[in-house]
């Protein structure tokens, strides 16, 4: 027995120290990971593990902003994240060029973690690349725009009339789950076409609630068609493939412009393969599927839950001057809705998302260093992920914790012309969100169809927001679901 307790104890002992000895690597930032780059001037402040993604986050990293100063360094995910705040430091990230902070490096990481940066063929792979640079250069075009605001409309009517309302007798949903499909079924319809929409939306849908969504870890084995031993994730993420790849093959023998924006997604791959973009090993077809698969999820679940939120915190404010206002927006749109009108004519719409990307559980914005940067007193290399917080801080508003839109176009509390980084909920100077204007009018379309299709909203489930584990942050949505009920106009 005295035996055991030692060799007990000295197996504790042995783990404390390894454990100290790595908390120690760790502080020292002299070399974090085999994968992960030192901070190699200033000793850069390092917090610990992040566990937390969720409510509090926000809380938690300004209680350790006042500890450890406007930059620092947390372990996520197996890998190092440096979060930045305070005006010199973001000016400094909102204003570098791509070569220097990259959003596509970035979203290559998240879809492939602890891997090292690979050269330009490799990355093309997984499409991140070409989906940032199509949203710049082909979506933001205004007749493409106008095209996605008919078919917004079109998926909301036809999903809020026959889903939202068709559940139950009693008309309630979760607002989170309606969301979430609702802008994946928009998604499918704007960037795979009608045919794709109409015939194979909903096995898309369901087939890719099987993906592990939550990990965005796409193996590039089975994307160059190497299969040993599939897991259902993979398994539907190639009847995923097999059922693009087979609706652009039938595109191949149609004559002229059938979708406006499918052919310039085709025009745009076509363009990357003779460019010498993409490995000899993927074929144009599998090419452009692979595109248009990164598409209808990349943007989504920032959308979806960007208006999730909208939706519960208007009818949580209980707000009848604000509810009103949305209304009479709503009700005044044309049919079918106009870009020229979602731009001009809804203010109170516009500041309602604005304000509601405060309260969500969104707030952070990623781009990854292709080349060393100096951060004041710090030069942090290239490779490490840099995080910007996109909520203001509490102390740049007043009465923070009320939901109020109104802060923003009759107050403009924000602007007071000292700091334009203070609140960027749709980033800012060189590194915006690159789909700003399409999640904005996704946004109001569903915001008009439901106010249309309604006469009172009312929550019929208490707003819970427990910290949501960051192995699911993707979602980013309350672990218990918020129940809305419709009363139908």
């Amino acid at each position: 027995m005295t035996m055991f307790v030692l060799i007990s104890a000295s197996l504790l002992a042995l783990i404390f120290v390894s454990y100290c000895y790595h908390l120690y690597k760790f502080k020292s930032n002299d070399n974090f990971k085999p994968n992960a780059p030192p901070v190699v001037t200033g000793r850069l402040p390092y917090l610990g593990d992040l566990q937390l993604f969720g409510p509090g986050l926000r809380e938690y990293l300004e209680r350790n902003r006042k500890k450890l100063g406007d930059i620092y360094t947390v372990y996520v995910r197996g890998q190092f994240w440096t979060f930045i705040f305070g005006d010199e430091h973001l000016k400094t990230f909102f204003t570098s060029s791509e070569k220097v902070v990259s959003s596509f490096e970035f979203l290559y990481q998240m879809l492939e973690p602890m891997q090292p940066i690979p050269d330009e063929k490799q990355r093309a792979v997984n499409g991140s690349l070409n989906f940032v640079s199509l949203n710049h250069k082909i979506l933001n075009k205004t007749n493409h725009l106008q095209q996605m605001v008919l078919n917004n409309e079109y998926v909301c009517k036809n999903l809020i009339e026959k889903e939202w309302f068709g559940q139950n007798k009693s008309n309630q949903i979760d607002v989170f789950r309606e969301t979430y499909r609702t802008i994946f079924m928009i998604n499918i319809l704007n960037f795979g076409g009608r045919e794709l929409y109409e015939n194979h939306g909903e096995e898309i849908f369901n087939l890719w609630e099987v993906i592990d969504y939550s990990r965005l870890n796409i193996p590039k084995e089975m994307l160059l068609r190497k299969l040993p031993s599939p897991t259902p994730s993979q398994v539907a993420y190639q009847r995923l493939q097999s059922i693009v790849s087979s609706v652009m093959k039938q595109r191949e023998n149609k004559v002229g412009l059938v979708d406006d924006i499918l052919d310039a997604i085709m025009a745009h791959v076509r363009t990357r393969i003779i460019q010498g973009d993409m490995p000899k090993e993927i074929t144009e077809i599998e090419a452009v599927s692979m595109q248009l698969l990164n598409m209808f999820v990349a943007s989504h679940i920032t959308t979806s839950n960007t208006v999730g939120w909208l939706i519960v915190k208007c009818v949580e404010s209980r707000d009848e001057k604000l509810m009103s206002d949305l209304r009479r927006e709503a009700s005044n749109a044309p049919s079918p809705i106009t870009l020229e009108y979602l731009n001009d004519h809804m203010p109170v719409t516009d500041a309602a998302i604005t304000e509601s990307v405060r309260f969500s559980l969104l707030g952070l914005g990623g781009r990854l260093l292709m080349q060393d940067v100096k951060f004041g007193s710090y030069t942090v290399p290239k490779g490490n992920i840099m995080y910007h917080p996109y909520y203001g801080a509490a102390n740049h508003f007043t009465n923070s914790s009320h939901f109020d839109p109104y802060r923003y176009f009759e107050r403009q509390e924000h602007l007071d012309g000292k700091d334009e980084f203070k609140f960027t909920p749709f980033g800012a100077g060189k590194h915006p969100c690159a789909g700003k204007s399409v999640a904005k009018n996704v946004a109001k379309a569903v915001m008009i169809e439901l106010l249309k299709s309604t006469r009172a909203i009312y929550l019929s489930s208490e707003v819970i927001v427990a910290p949501t584990c960051l192995a699911n942050f993707n979602r980013q949505v309350p672990e218990k679901p918020i129940m809305i009920r419709l009363s139908k106009a």
